[in-house]
């Protein structure tokens, strides 16, 4: 088994960073995400026998990859 770093959309910002907020009908505020820190990917660690398995338990994943 190799450990793995995993990628995933932020589900608070939809991977963009940044929130938006609608105040009134032409005002808008826009924050950074703080969830995912404004990256736009959270970051999931767990051990895996292939890459092939990781992308089957996370589909939507943005990276992947092998941490050493």
């Amino acid at each position: 088994m190799e450990f793995y770093e995993i990628h995933l959309p932020c589900p608070e910002c939809d991977g963009k960073g940044k929130i938006h907020y609608q105040t009134s009908v032409n005002t808008f505020n826009i924050f950074d995400c703080e969830h995912c820190n404004s990256w736009g990917y959270k970051v999931i660690n767990d051990y895996y026998d292939n890459r092939e398995e990781v992308l089957l338990d996370y589909t939507d994943a943005i990276k992947v990859e092998v941490e050493k």
